[in-house]
């Protein structure tokens, strides 16, 4: 425990005149936190109470003529000039004091002190020996001293600015005064040395187990206070959190001149902070540096400023730059990583600023560059220390955990990685935040280590994504309504991005995030789909937020809301630089590839395995996007170009990566040019890496019908992918494919097409490829054919693989082989299918119902196989009718009862035809 004593002239000096003390914040956290005990006596209080009010009146015309110098231009009259005085900082101080001397040990004036008045008056002994009318002040310190004595304190620091009364220097006692007692007393005439002491003093530094009961008061509603509301908003930004470049909102809006008290903040929705002080808006609305503080509030994500009294709102004028920048940061959001792995890596500035610093291990974290993000967050959380910026230094040991379980992965194999990530593992943020209460703002260290950035967002987004789905599902009923929650869920998700972006937290790789990003994926699409008639809702997509869908979205995801919203298409609007631009950095990252692959060989992490599948997740989030927004189709044909030339170049994107090109050719493939699309024909045809039958179907399809012109050995090729084997993927391409070239080509070629399968089918007869194309008009329905292919089959072969149901011996081949054979009319009681009834019981019932021994029937056969044609052939046997309708008689089965209902609705659709 430290002993101080502070006199009335010193107690007057700490209330500052322009902001609320640093000083005095910093005795309080002491005094909160027991580790300073405070001393007083009746003549403090006494000569507190004569000077305090005229203490006071001479700091408020301090701050008037400083106003009145540094904003004459805009100060217009006395009645201004009052509006902008701030005195409330003076009045917290001066309250702060009150309650010290109210709670501070009392000490009476001790009798042998008075005693010896007149023996030092007469002697001239300190503090008489310049002026003779010190009494009060020997008694003051003289009984303090006494005090000490008798209670076996060691120590007693005394705070006063009468060094000429007390001192033999500023800052040493006189050693008369000295000799007279036991105790020891340590002295300062100035504030810096008294305060340095304070912090070097081994006692300022433990931690009591009931330190979580108080925080450091510099970071208190009072300690922002300043004479001028815009400076301190300034003070917020360049001195309290200098450190990180957003202020988490819950803990901006407690603080002045936000706040009007501690206990009752400002509160904030939708970019907008509420029931601000009116003054903070008067300070803006006079000021010529109103466009500064304006920026800085519009990082913070507070574009409005709504007053509490007078209800004043103030909209921020922002002032946006279109200049490219050239940060590590930048470049990641521009997609030129062709530049950005040599910066990341040979930006070792050790005099760089720390945030600098930050923002490059960060990125190199985003790219999968992890062991040298880890040593940069390591060097600077040993620096930040150093330097005692203790946010920085948090900020690191945060994000070290983090990294301590992507180092422990297998993928990242270096050298001792394992060691390092158990050792990040085991860092405790929590007692970190105990031991740093008193040096910086816990309340922010806390707000991290519990990751309350997430719980928040994730609550508030989760209430405004239920409430943009209800208004959906109002107006599909007819009802009509107004409100503002798709801009609380934009506001929701960006307070937790801006935080972690700007203040460069890892957080955004991992599934939480994932969650996060998916309810803004579907919170953007549902409003979308909202009518146009409703009020407050998505009506495009600008460049910001495909900026998003590029780095966080997911393909499968984006288009799960695409189909559940029945969205065919997004309007696009872009509304920032050209450079900046989603088309812009599409086609960048499209014509770059090459070179970065150079930059990545050379600088990136030999572990690094991670970048190429950021790589193919942006590919596939560009390609989903540019199939998605309502792109101009000169645009279009650009980026197909584009993309062809990227397509043949390639090697980082993986074939699976391929797939998501069937959505652009489904969607925009009308749009290209038929020269380009025949290049893409070509080179899906005949190159082995993305090869798809699905993408070679889908730009079949962007052709416009009988306007295909290939020749016979293309169109052999096509033909023979789907109805023999692909020589390039070693699989047979999707029926459907035959189809659609069919649609598309000109007469001549439908002709080749039809004969070239027929032909095919005489060699090698196949069902499902004659039923798909009698089906689609490609080939006449030849029952010949078919009869053809039925009497060279064996058993064996109809009864391929194992059964679908062993017990009745069902096989699907077969199944499907006799549903052709029901659709075509032909007769199978005849001799050709004799064969099959020798499989099993039902194949004997199925190919001759009426002439079936119905004793060894089973009335669940009729629930296999529910075809339509299976049904009508049913329809026309009497004998199964009657069957059923007997074993209803003595037995309840509702899915037989409601088949037999099927099978007597098309008995009569027949006798109508």
């Amino acid at each position: 425990m430290i002993h101080i004593l502070i006199d009335t002239c010193s107690l007057l000096k700490l209330v500052h005149a322009t902001e609320y003390s640093s000083y005095l914040l910093e005795l309080e956290n002491y005094v909160n936190n027991n580790t300073v005990r405070l001393y007083m006596h009746k003549h403090i209080q006494a000569e507190w109470n004569k000077h305090v009010q005229k203490e006071t009146v001479r700091k408020e015309k301090i701050i008037a003529k400083n106003l009145l110098n540094n904003q004459a231009e805009s100060i217009s009259s006395t009645n201004t000039l009052q509006a902008l005085v701030n005195t409330s900082h003076i009045t917290s101080q001066t309250e702060q004091i009150e309650a010290f001397l109210k709670n501070s040990i009392n000490i009476p004036t001790a009798k042998i002190i008075s005693d010896e008045v007149v023996e030092r008056l007469r002697n001239r002994l300190p503090p008489f020996h310049n002026k003779p009318l010190s009494v009060n002040d020997w008694e003051i310190l003289g009984s303090v001293c006494i005090y000490c004595d008798n209670h076996n304190i060691d120590e007693i620091i005394f705070l006063s600015h009468n060094h000429t009364d007390f001192g033999e220097s500023k800052d040493k006692i006189h050693p008369t005064i000295q000799e007279r007692f036991k105790v020891n007393i340590k002295y300062f005439s100035d504030f810096w040395p008294f305060f340095e002491n304070l912090r070097n003093a081994p006692s300022a530094y433990t931690f009591p187990s009931h330190l979580h009961e108080s925080s450091n008061s510099k970071y208190s509603y009072k300690g922002n206070i300043k004479a001028n509301d815009l400076d301190s908003i300034q003070n917020l930004y360049n001195n309290l959190y200098k450190e990180i470049s957003f202020i988490p909102i819950n803990i901006l809006r407690k603080h002045y001149p936000f706040a009007v008290s501690d206990d009752e903040g400002a509160y904030y929705n939708n970019f907008t902070l509420f029931k601000v002080n009116d003054s903070a808006i008067e300070a803006l609305e006079s000021s010529t540096n109103k466009d500064d503080i304006s920026n800085i509030l519009a990082n913070n994500l507070i574009f409005y400023l709504n007053g509490r009294e007078k209800y004043k709102n103030f909209r921020l004028d922002i002032k946006k730059s279109l200049t490219a920048c050239q940060c590590c940061r930048c470049m990641f959001n521009r997609l030129d990583f062709s530049k950005l792995f040599e910066a990341i890596q040979t930006n070792t500035n050790l005099h760089a600023e720390f945030k600098d610093k930050l923002k490059v291990a960060y990125i190199n974290f985003q790219v999968g560059n992890v062991y040298t993000s880890y040593r940069q967050f390591l060097e600077i959380k040993n620096k930040a220390l150093e330097q005692q910026l203790y946010i920085t230094y948090f900020i690191s040991l945060y994000n070290l955990k983090q990294i301590g379980s992507f180092l422990g992965h297998l993928i990242y194999d270096i050298d001792g990685t394992e060691n390092i990530s158990k050792e990040l593992k085991k860092i405790d943020l929590f007692s970190k935040a105990v031991e740093l209460k008193l040096e910086t703002d816990y309340n922010l260290l806390i707000y991290i280590a519990e990751e309350k950035f997430f719980s928040e967002a994730f609550q508030s987004m989760s209430a405004h994504l239920n409430d943009i789905k209800s208004h959906y599902r109002t107006q599909l009923k007819g009802g009509w309504s107004v409100n503002k929650h798709i801009w609380s869920l934009q506001n929701s998700f960006l307070k937790l991005y801006y935080f972690l972006n700007q203040n460069f937290i890892i957080y955004d790789r991992y599934i939480d995030f994932e969650r996060i990003f998916e309810m803004l994926i579907e919170g953007f699409l549902c409003s979308y789909a909202i009518n146009d008639t409703q009020g407050d809702k998505i009506t495009s997509l600008d460049d910001y937020w495909v900026h998003k869908f590029l780095f966080h979205g997911n393909p499968k995801t984006i288009l799960k809301y695409v189909n559940l919203y029945h969205l065919n298409s997004i309007k696009y609007k872009t509304d920032i630089d050209k450079n900046e631009s989603f088309r812009s950095i599409s086609l960048s990252f499209l014509t770059n590839e090459s070179d970065c692959i150079l930059s990545f060989n050379s600088y990136a992490d030999k572990d690094n395995k991670y970048f190429s599948d950021k790589y193919n997740s942006i590919f596939e989030n560009i390609i989903t996007m540019s199939s998605l927004l309502e792109l101009e189709i000169d645009y279009i044909n650009i980026f197909a170009e584009h993309l062809l030339n990227f397509l043949q170049k390639t090697i980082i994107i993986k074939n699976s990566a391929y797939e998501i090109l069937s959505l652009f050719f489904s969607q925009k493939g009308r749009f290209i040019e038929s020269k380009l699309l025949d290049k893409y024909l070509s080179y899906f045809l005949n190159t082995k890496k993305g090869h798809n039958d699905k993408v070679i179907d889908d730009i079949l399809d962007s052709y416009s019908n009988n306007s295909l012109l290939v020749s016979n050995d293309q169109l052999i090729q096509i033909l023979e992918n789907s109805l023999q084997t692909c020589k390039i993927c070693s699989t047979r391409h999707t029926t459907e494919t035959l189809n659609t070239l069919y649609k598309k080509v000109e007469s001549k070629s439908k002709k080749f097409i039809k004969k070239y399968i027929q032909n095919s089918l005489k060699s090698s007869f196949e069902f499902e490829i004659f039923d798909y194309c009698t089906m689609y008009g490609i080939i006449p329905k030849d029952k010949a054919l078919v009869l053809s292919f039925i009497n060279k089959l064996n058993i064996e072969d109809s009864s391929k693989g194992a059964p679908i149901d062993s017990y009745n011996n069902q096989y699907r081949y077969l199944d499907n082989l006799l549903n052709l054979c029901f659709k075509l009319n032909i007769n199978t009681n005849s001799a050709s299918f004799q064969k099959f009834a020798k499989i099993s019981d039902y194949y004997e019932w199925i190919i001759d119902m009426d002439n079936f021994d119905y004793s060894k029937f089973n009335p669940e056969w009729i629930l296999h196989f529910q075809t339509l044609h299976y049904s009508i052939r049913m329809s026309k046997s009497r004998n199964l009718k009657r069957a059923l309708v007997k074993y209803l008689r003595d037995n309840t089965h509702s899915g037989i009862e409601k088949r037999l209902i099927e099978i007597t609705y098309y008995s009569k659709e027949e006798s109508n035809h």
